[in-house]
């Protein structure tokens, strides 16, 4: 699969069935965004696209800027402990260690196992209170 086939079908799977063809999902009885945050690294055009497919949807994006350290630490994990959302991703493995660990941090658990994009990995982490949302 090349890099546009592959951005077609995350638009396309993002706007159908990951999401329930809807930007909100019930939680607690609640309306609340299915992915409060997307993470991308700007370096990568499938990272940007995945991004931009989030958003339109409702999340709201943050780039690594090469550093996903800082970026935990401060912009993102101010949004995310304020929005308590979700927030996913389509970064290089090394980024997705630092979510994990960070994220563990902010009291999200995975929501969706890891997969393998290139070299890219999608990944999404969700507040520990929410329902797990189903491998897609």
């Amino acid at each position: 699969m090349n890099r546009r086939r592959f951005c077609q079908a995350a638009a396309a799977g993002l706007s159908s069935g990951l999401l329930g063809g809807r930007p909100l999902a019930a939680i607690g009885g609640r309306q609340e965004p299915a992915i409060a945050a997307v993470v991308f690294d700007e370096r990568h055009l499938a990272s940007r696209a995945y991004a931009e497919a989030l958003s339109r949807l409702g999340a709201r994006s943050f780039a690594t800027r090469g550093d996903a350290m800082v970026l935990w630490y401060g912009e993102l994990g101010e949004f995310l402990r304020r929005s308590g959302g979700s927030v996913s991703g389509l970064t290089d493995y090394r980024q997705f260690v630092v979510a994990r660990s960070v994220g563990r941090e902010l009291g999200l658990r995975p929501a969706l196992a890891e997969t393998r994009v290139g070299r890219l990995t999608r990944w999404m982490f969700a507040p520990r209170k929410a329902p797990e949302i189903p491998d897609a």
